[in-house]
């Protein structure tokens, strides 16, 4: 487990839970193949456990994962859902060309969706159904 954390005692229990899960999926990929939601109010911490997970990976040596960190506060709200899901060309206006969405692009990296919550919500649902199937 990685030492350089500074851990306050409200998190320590969910920091010892989160690190058995993450040394658990990386020991055994086949084993945990489920995406990992952190929640928790704006100021708790939050980003620390993504850091967390990357120490993780390094100390155990393994094969480094490319990460991709995106804030969803900075998408356009019209063109959220394309950002995360892709669109065919002529999907809309404006859309000359086929483009892969960063869940396709992330496949078999590390995707970090920072400020989901400020997604439409039916873009919001959308991605639940994706996390959970």
């Amino acid at each position: 487990m990685p030492e350089h954390f500074i851990i306050t005692p409200g998190l320590r229990l969910a920091f010892v839970k989160f690190v058995a899960l993450v040394e658990t999926s990386i020991e055994n990929p086949n084993k945990i193949r489920k995406p990992i939601l952190i929640t928790g109010p704006s100021g708790v911490g939050k980003s620390l456990f993504a850091k967390i997970f990357m120490g993780v990976v390094n100390h155990k040596q393994i094969k480094k994962k490319e990460s991709i960190r995106v804030n969803c506060a900075s998408f356009d709200g019209d063109l959220v859902r394309s950002e995360l899901f892709g669109h065919d060309k002529g999907a809309f206006t404006g859309a000359g060309d086929k483009k892969d969405g960063l869940l396709k692009k992330a496949e078999g990296k590390i995707l970090i969706l920072e400020e989901i919550g400020e997604i439409p919500k039916a873009v919001q649902a959308k991605l639940l159904v994706f996390l959970e199937t």
